[in-house]
């Protein structure tokens, strides 16, 4: 009974310590893949919507800005804004009209 008694204090000391020599857990990444549509709005502006792939996106979020729609002064600059981002673009379609862009987003590596 002693014995046993030794062996339960000496494993349930050790067990605090084995636990705590176990690395953290790693911060989750973000995401490696996206998506994106650029929607010309008028001749002079045009929104995005941006689709990391974890947050849901419905089909007619884009990016806000004080409330109200960010407006891109043309395609060059959204692809710039999500360049800055860390996103690689890749297009992937326009629509029937030609007033939407569709594009592949992929993370850069460092």
């Amino acid at each position: 009974m002693k014995y046993l008694f030794l062996f339960l204090l000496c494993t349930g000391a050790v067990l605090p310590t084995a636990h705590a020599q176990q690395a953290p857990a790693a911060a989750a990444a973000p995401p490696m893949y996206g998506a994106a549509r650029i929607w010309l709005a008028a001749s002079d502006y045009c929104h995005l919507a941006l689709g990391d792939g974890v947050t849901p996106a419905r089909t007619y979020d884009y990016l806000e800005e004080n409330g109200k729609k960010r407006r891109f002064a043309d395609e060059a600059a959204a692809l710039n804004f999500l360049y800055q981002l860390g996103w690689e673009v890749q297009p992937l379609g326009v629509n029937g009209d030609g007033n939407l862009h569709y594009f592949l987003l992929k993370r850069r590596t460092p």
